[in-house]
């Protein structure tokens, strides 16, 4: 299973961690579902353990029990309490959903796609069910049918994170690279913070595409889009301003680096130092309690070369953020 697919999986568990299933005793997800939202697995485990030992046919409880293993990090513990809340209750999809997920926790494969497309069947607008079906046959090698599953996701929910930045890597694997870009700056500009956006920005600047870029800014790696330029001026676009308004953010809380702006410009330094100064002054202007003296400014008349990849891009013009130590 790929790193990437694999940390998809951890997002989407911590997302759902607070799910409940549709059948069994209202006070029983009431119980189930605060240890979950606060945390409190253990707590959670004692308590449905001794449930399960006094009802073991409760398919609610068995669920419960499973998922606080689960959250504990003991899927091959979890497994039965799973396939027998799920065989107690076949229809329920959270039930057959979250069997899904234990074997994935144990490595079982194909356990783990016969349980998602059980959920489809059951409930064909089951977003999640989707996305991990689209995970589980992106790691297979079966990009073809990934993709129908992402497309599946994003027509109930056009905004599903995780969907859209799989689709991008079924593209990616297909070696549609227009469709692939296309992908990853859908997805950047909806979700650019995160350490999935700086792997998109990582992919996008891989093909060539350096309209989202990662800088260093103070301890931070952060993605920004392009800082953009009116044609042939110094004069900022306002689509620049959200990406430098984070710059200063960061800038502003964090008093113990300095900052490098650098501009390049092909055949005009003095082109590069204008815009390179008018970043600077809009940063100032915007957060009066940043002194002057932790901004510096370095010009370049001359394209910016950057290595993406094994392959080196030339930009005629740009604008980079580099971290300096007080």
């Amino acid at each position: 299973m790929s790193g990437i697919t694999r940390s998809f999986f951890i997002i989407i568990l911590l997302a759902l961690i607070s799910g409940c299933a549709t059948v069994g005793s209202m006070g029983t997800h009431i119980r189930g579902s605060y240890y979950l939202n606060q945390g409190d697995y253990q707590k959670g485990l004692d308590e449905f353990s001794a449930r399960v030992k006094e009802s073991p046919d409760n398919p609610t409880d068995n669920y419960y029990l499973g998922r606080f293993l689960l959250a504990l990090d003991r899927p091959d513990e979890a497994l039965p309490y799973l396939k027998q809340a799920a065989a107690l209750s076949p229809r329920d999809s959270e039930f057959l959903f979250w069997l899904g997920v234990g074997y994935w926790g144990v490595m079982d494969f194909n356990n783990e796609r016969a349980a998602y497309q059980k959920v489809i069947e059951v409930n064909p607008t089951h977003i999640p069910a989707h996305v991990y079906l689209g995970h589980n046959y992106l790691d297979a090698g079966k990009t073809a049918d990934a993709l129908k599953e992402y497309n599946a996701a994003l027509k109930l929910d056009p905004y599903q994170p995780e969907a859209m930045y799989g689709k991008a890597m079924a593209f990616k694997a297909m070696g549609r690279a227009d469709d692939e870009v296309k992908a990853w700056k859908e997805y950047l500009k909806y979700y650019p913070d995160g350490s999935l956006a700086r792997e998109a920005a990582l992919n996008l600047n891989q093909r060539g595409d350096f309209s989202y870029r990662n800088h260093q800014i103070g301890l931070r790696m952060v993605t920004l889009d392009w800082i953009y330029f009116e044609p042939g001026t110094a004069t900022l676009k306002w689509e620049a301003k959200p990406s430098l308004n984070v710059v200063g953010n960061i800038v502003n809380s964090y008093k113990k680096f300095n900052m490098v702006i650098e501009s390049y410009y092909r055949d005009d330094p003095q082109l590069a130092q204008a815009r390179g100064d008018a970043v600077k002054n809009y940063i100032l202007k915007e957060y009066p309690d940043i002194s002057p003296q932790r901004l510096s400014v370095r010009s370049f008349g001359r394209p910016e070369r950057v290595k993406a990849g094994k392959k080196i891009y030339v930009i005629n013009g740009s604008i980079v953020f580099k971290t300096q130590k007080q």
